[in-house]
Formats: C-alpha cells, structure tokens, sequence
C-alpha cells in the first residue's frame, strides 16, 4: 500500500507515503482546471502533484566552509543540510495533466513487467 487516502484542507484528494530512502512523498489532486467538460462539473481531475514534499538541500561538509557555512561540532565528513533563503523556491512535486499522468503509468507499468520503461516499438506494414 502506498500510503493512506486523506484530504487537503481546501478537500482534495492526497495520499502522503515514505519513499524508499525515508523522504516524505505525496500525491494530490491539483486545484487547476483543465479544458474538458468533466474538469468543470469534477473539480480535481485536470492534474496532479507527485513528488518529494521538500528538497531538504544538503551540502558536502567538506565544502561547508567555501560555501560561508560553520560546521557543526564533531564528524567533518559527510553531507549537512544546506540553508536556502525563504526568497528563494524550489519546486520538488511534478505538477502532471492526465495524459502525462497516462503516460506515466504506461511507462512504468512497462518497468514492472519488464524491468525497462522502453515501450515496444510499432511496426508500420
């Protein structure tokens, strides 16, 4: 199971789950509208969101000091988080339409069955 079925404040649909190397992940319905009938009459069905929740940048501690950072007291090898200015954004969630989100799953439905996202080529006769 990839995680729980829950809702965002404004009431759309999310699922929160844990990936593999522990980064909290989420898959929500995106508030935008796309340009069909059932967009208009089902709010939440145009795109999505998929992705990590926040990037949590991390730097080389052996680069800390070139970067203007102070490294913490104790071990000097390894990563630590890297401060990024409330100015500045990063965006970390795919905001997908559904035939990127078609695509999406054909290209990994193709990993599950046979361990590549390559799809059959068609043969025009």
């Amino acid at each position: 199971m990839l995680g729980d079925d829950t809702k965002t404040g404004r009431g759309f649909k999310l699922v929160e789950f844990t990936d593999s190397y522990g980064y909290e992940c989420s898959l929500q319905q995106s508030s935008a509208i796309g340009d069909t009938d059932e967009a208009t009459e089902n709010p939440g069905s145009s795109f999505i969101w998929l992705g990590v929740n926040d990037g949590k940048p991390q730097v080389m501690k052996s680069q800390a000091k070139a970067l203007g950072l102070e490294l913490p007291p104790g071990e000097v090898s390894g990563w630590m988080p890297y401060p990024i200015p409330e100015e500045v954004q990063i965006s970390t969630r795919m905001h997908l339409s559904r035939d990127q989100v078609e695509g999406l799953v054909e290209r990994l439905q193709r990993w599950l069955d046979m361990g590549a996202f390559e799809l059959p080529s068609v043969s025009s006769t």
